[in-house]
């Protein structure tokens, strides 16, 4: 029994039947170096360690990560020739230590932003989310008072026009309080004033 290394994809392989594998393709009982096996050259019949040189190569191509500026995204394990012409991407950036969205790109490095500009970056992602939610509470509102199949109903002429009317009213004025509150938020320049934007709606 032997241990054994593929020549080409360099998959060790221990205590195997030495027969059942050519010298050809496999080296018996090699002298492993000590390093990370992605490391290893193997060279004749001999598997040596790179030098540094050679592996800050191999780091590079196989690697190497990317930070995408327009996306602030980071790639990891990619090769670093492949984006070498890229404008949108720096190689093996030297990473500041904050949330990857408070990033960006000055003179070819990765930086950190300013805290007006970390603040700017949280409004451009609170008024939309704000948006989304007083959305969902209009529309909660108005389903609580005036269910889909009474809206239909109504719509249809089932009901008296007083009912009509009431519900019609009543679904404007939610609207426009909805308006109102997305009026505000455009206005809005602080999270603070984002989060005292609050509807209310009218009462059916």
């Amino acid at each position: 029994m032997a241990n054994i290394l593929n020549k080409l994809t360099k998959q060790y392989l221990r205590s195997v039947n030495t027969p059942d594998f050519s010298p050809d393709e496999y080296l018996i009982n090699p002298v492993l170096p000590p390093c990370d096996q992605k490391f290893w050259v193997i060279e004749g019949d001999t598997i040596r360690e790179m030098t540094q040189p050679e592996k800050d190569a191999y780091l590079y191509l196989h690697e190497s990560t990317i930070y995408l500026i327009a996306e602030k995204q980071l790639l990891t394990n990619q090769d670093g020739a492949d984006y070498e012409a890229d404008t949108n991407a720096i190689i093996n950036p030297v990473m500041p230590n904050c949330n990857l969205k408070y990033t960006k790109a000055v003179s070819g490095e990765v930086v950190e932003m300013s805290l007006a500009e970390q603040d700017a970056v949280d409004l451009a992602e609170a008024i939309p989310a704000k948006q989304t939610q007083i959305k969902q509470e209009c529309t909660a509102h108005i389903l609580a008072a005036y269910p889909e199949p009474i809206q239909r109903s109504a719509a249809m002429g089932i009901y008296s026009a007083n009912i009509t009317n009431a519900m019609a009213i009543f679904i404007a004025g939610c609207i426009e309080e909805e308006n109102r509150c997305y009026d505000a938020l455009e206005a809005a320049t602080t999270l603070e004033e984002v989060d005292l934007i609050a509807p209310v709606f009218p009462e059916a």
